[in-house]
């Protein structure tokens, strides 16, 4: 009952933080059409299924793969950790460090979630996306600071429980071979920053850059894994 209580009560703040910042609301959808290039894949063919759902507009008529994939390519990684730090931070003051590990040591599939949200936290890249979030330009108003806040309690709730100094210091393999992927990664989110800015500059009608930006899109994701 008490592991139970402690993962409702992640859920419910968790819940409660993701959905108070990802609003279907026209600020924000300007923001994420900005920061990422979904109007870029929007235009590619991703599953069977069309990227936006018929009769549908904003987020509400965007599937989830393409949601997904889009905050990927921007390093921000934001559906696979935002809120996580809320709710671990809620679940810490209610129930204290100890009886979260004790409910994490005992539950798998809690375990599992934890490890999950590390590995996430450790691919994002927030100085990468700075460069991502340059091109909302003035419409970015305090959503990208938001992000940072949030990155930076969860970051610091998964340390707190697993007692460790750095992400995935207790997965080796996987913290080394994500410090020598990055830097080859790395120069290509910043030829792609500069490719949306320059195909966006043209009202997204060159049919070079355009090809140059799937190049890119690909790229980011093979090199990503």
């Amino acid at each position: 009952a008490a592991t139970l209580a402690v993962a409702d009560r992640i859920a419910a703040a968790s819940e409660a933080c993701y959905r108070g910042f990802v609003t279907d609301d026209a600020a924000f959808d300007l923001w994420f059409r900005a920061v990422t290039p979904i109007d870029v894949i929007e235009r590619m063919q991703i599953g069977a299924r069309p990227i936006v759902r018929p009769g549908m507009e904003g987020l509400a008529g965007l599937r989830s793969v393409p949601w997904v994939f889009a905050w990927t390519q921007n390093r921000m990684l934001l559906p696979g950790w935002f809120g996580s730090g809320s709710g671990l931070r809620a679940v810490i003051a209610e129930f204290g460090s100890d009886e979260v590990r004790r409910a994490i040591r005992s539950w798998p599939f809690l375990r599992q979630l934890i490890d999950d949200l590390e590995i996430m936290l450790a691919q994002t890249d927030l100085d990468i996306a700075a460069h991502y979030a340059a091109l909302a330009g003035e419409a970015s108003g305090s959503f990208f600071e938001r992000v940072r806040e949030e990155y930076a309690r969860a970051v610091a709730a998964v340390l707190e429980i697993k007692e460790c100094h750095e992400l995935l210091d207790d997965e080796r393999t996987q913290q080394r071979a994500l410090a020598l992927r990055n830097p080859y990664v790395d120069p290509m989110h910043l030829m792609q920053v500069d490719l949306l800015r320059r195909w966006r500059a043209k009202g997204a009608q060159d049919r070079e850059l355009f090809e140059a930006l799937l190049a890119s899109i690909n790229g980011i994701a093979q090199g990503l894994q």
